[in-house]
């Protein structure tokens, strides 16, 4: 049966971030340092508003409207928010590309959203010239801060702004975004105006989203979580897939001038900051760090608290279609029982959950319902949650949904987390790792963190990874500079009660662009191929 649809103004994001009446014309939305500037620049919103809307009245002027998809690959800046507004503003929708797959999947990827405007940097602007799908897009827009970016600025001045807003169903597609999280194939994600409200309002719900404090996030889609409750945000000054790689004197010189009391960011940026805070012996300045977008560790979490006498550290478990899932103080971890794998912590209210059975096949449920597939208190298998601010469609990819979805009894849609894990009896959620890492043998299933912890905790080790070389369980070590010769061997006799049928020792692990964090397990089971092992 075909949805009804009840279009209205104020449920496009745009009414609800930019006319919402939390926001204050004269008060800084947006903190960025600008390429070449000695010093971070203010946006206001009045300013952003207004960019907003000269944005919206060009893509009117190219005919760009309601159901129309407009390609975005800006990183963050008020131009990058300014777009994306804009799109909404006219009844349109972006579309984001995962920036770190190969051409060939940027291409299909393309193909697939048939954009009719691509607003990008001029690197991006390169894909014109090697894909296809590219250069079918009719409307092109360089976004730059130096001259390459004049034609785009003079476009805009010549714009009378433009404040309609074309009403929406909340149902109604504001974004899609191809990702690959962590299995490899880009999934378009289709987030509706409604979606994204509910979203956002879930992480306003936390007791630090006041409206005086001043954000600093690291994605792209957090720091709209200020701009739509009206707090100031800070853009951190730092290259896109170049997390563990930032400045740590020059983010906390950012922190300084804007008053920042909010960071979030991966376990990747505060290692970062936590070694330079550490040799200049300060704290970490800010009121609620929130640590994501890969498994935190209780020690990480606990010496990021350490290094705030008068603040709390956070971590906060989701994905790219529903964020947030659950969360966990410092303070609630040190409380915590004795548990296999890494907890992170209770339920959002807004949201239920079910462990699964682990399985590889898309689930359908029959007239028994859950009842084949749902476990018990305690046992391990796949997470799966279900509520308002959970994305349940893909665009037009019914092998996506089927593989990440499950339709229950009574209408509601589920989404698979691809996480194993559990529930305890306190309700707390605990990790196991990714349930396509999970190697199984013939005497029970490995789960990643389970053996990455035992691993990760003998002397000598900095990190430890579960991988399966040809069907087999090996586990990677990265030893610690002071770790001896024979520190892979002690690693053995620590998961001597598990079939590991090697330990290797790596100078390192490939990491994801995104956070720096998450290990890539093909591109290191192409290390470990090449030798140097031992």
């Amino acid at each position: 049966m075909t949805r009804q649809r009840h279009p209205l103004p104020e449920a496009n994001i745009y009414a609800r971030t930019l006319l919402a009446p939390e926001i204050r014309p004269d008060k800084v939305a947006l903190w960025h340092w600008p390429l070449g500037a000695p010093a971070m620049v203010a946006t206001r919103f009045g300013d952003l508003i207004e960019q907003t809307n000269r944005v919206a009245a060009l893509l009117i002027s190219e005919q760009i409207g309601p159901g129309d998809r407009v390609l975005i690959l800006v990183p963050m800046s008020p131009e990058l928010y300014a777009t994306i507004l804009a799109v909404a503003q006219v009844g349109a929708i972006s579309v984001f590309l995962d920036p770190w797959v190969g051409r060939a999947q940027h291409d299909a990827a393309c193909a697939a959203a048939a954009p009719k405007a691509f607003f990008g940097i001029p690197k991006a602007h390169v894909l014109r010239l090697l894909s296809p799908a590219f250069r079918r897009i009719p409307f092109n827009v360089i976004v730059a801060e130096g001259f390459l970016g004049n034609h785009f600025r003079r476009r805009l001045a010549q714009q009378t702004p433009d404040a309609t807003v074309v009403p929406v169903d909340p149902g109604d597609p504001a974004v899609i975004a191809f990702t690959t999280g962590s299995t490899g194939r880009p999934k378009p994600v289709r987030r509706s105006h409604g979606y994204i409200m509910s979203m956002l309002d879930a992480l306003n719900q936390h007791e630090s989203k006041a409206f005086d404090e001043v954000d600093m996030p690291v994605w792209p889609i957090m720091l709209f979580d200020g701009l739509c409750h009206g707090r100031t945000s800070v853009i951190p000054r730092m290259k896109p897939g170049k997390i563990a790689e930032a400045d740590p004197a020059v983010l906390l010189a950012q922190m300084a001038t804007a008053g920042v009391t909010l960071l979030t960011g991966p376990p990747a940026l505060y290692e970062r900051l936590l070694a330079h805070l550490t040799r200049i012996d300060q704290p970490l300045p800010v009121k609620y760090a929130f640590l994501g977008g890969a498994v935190v560790s209780a020690d990480l979490l606990q010496r990021v608290q350490d290094r705030m006498p008068h603040g709390q550290a956070i971590a906060v478990y989701g994905s790219t279609e529903v964020e947030p899932v659950a969360s966990l103080s410092a303070a609630e971890m040190a409380t915590l029982p004795d548990g296999m794998g890494v907890c992170v912590g209770t339920l959002h209210p807004a949201l239920d959950v079910k462990i699964v059975r682990l399985s590889p096949d898309p689930i359908r449920l029959d007239e028994r319902g859950w009842e084949p597939w749902e476990l018990p208190v305690d046992a391990p298998g796949e997470l799966a949650v279900t509520g308002a601010h959970v994305s349940i469609d893909y665009d037009e990819d019914p092998d996506a949904w089927a593989a990440n979805k499950i339709l229950a009894p009574d209408g509601r849609v589920w989404h698979r987390m691809g996480d194993s894990g559990y529930q305890d009896a306190a309700g707390r959620l605990w990790l196991l790792g990714r349930a396509s890492h999970v190697i199984h043998t013939p005497h029970g299933p490995l789960f990643p963190v389970v053996l990455e912890r035992v691993a990760g905790s003998v002397p000598g080790v900095a990190r430890a990874v579960l991988v399966a070389v040809d069907g087999a369980p090996w586990i990677a070590v990265v030893p610690t500079t002071e770790a001896g010769p024979g520190v892979c061997s002690d690693v053995g006799k620590a998961l001597a009660g598990w079939p590991i049928a090697r330990v290797v020792a790596q100078p390192s692990v490939p990491v994801d662009p995104r956070h720096n964090t998450k290990v890539d397990l093909d591109a290191l089971r192409r290390q470990l191929a090449k030798g140097g092992l031992s």
